[in-house]
């Protein structure tokens, strides 16, 4: 599993990164921000799958653009779990978009993430 870090780019969920403040929150301090656009994203990433692993974002639309530059190259089967509204064929651009229903519009990605360990919904 792998989290993406404004601070560290794309990292290893048991990298234990040191204390730091930047975010891509939109209301942050400028100093703090982190653009997904404009921003180079090849800093830390460890991100190297061998062909057939699979990789999974649980993640807002907003970072479906950021993560499909991170992954574009990866020879892995890409998959996008989104809520509401499906994304764009632009942003799918090769990764399997699946909906899920449930959950809070700003944190339904918490309960899908449970989901998927558990075995509930599967890719």
């Amino acid at each position: 599993m792998f989290i993406l870090s404004a601070g560290w780019g794309l990292i290893r969920s048991n990298y234990l990164t040191p204390r730091y403040d930047i975010t891509f929150a939109g209301q942050a301090d400028p100093y703090k921000k982190r653009g997904m656009k404009a921003d180079k994203y090849n800093d830390f990433g460890q991100l190297k799958p061998s062909d057939g692993e699979k990789i999974v974002l649980f993640a807002g639309k907003a970072y479906l653009g950021l993560f499909q530059g991170l992954t574009r190259s990866m020879p892995a089967r890409r998959t996008d779990f989104f809520h509401g509204k499906p994304p764009s064929a632009k942003l799918i651009n090769g990764c399997q978009p699946i909906p899920y229903p449930d959950g809070d519009n700003r944190t339904w990605y918490y309960a899908c993430t449970k989901d998927f360990i558990s075995g509930r919904v599967k890719c």
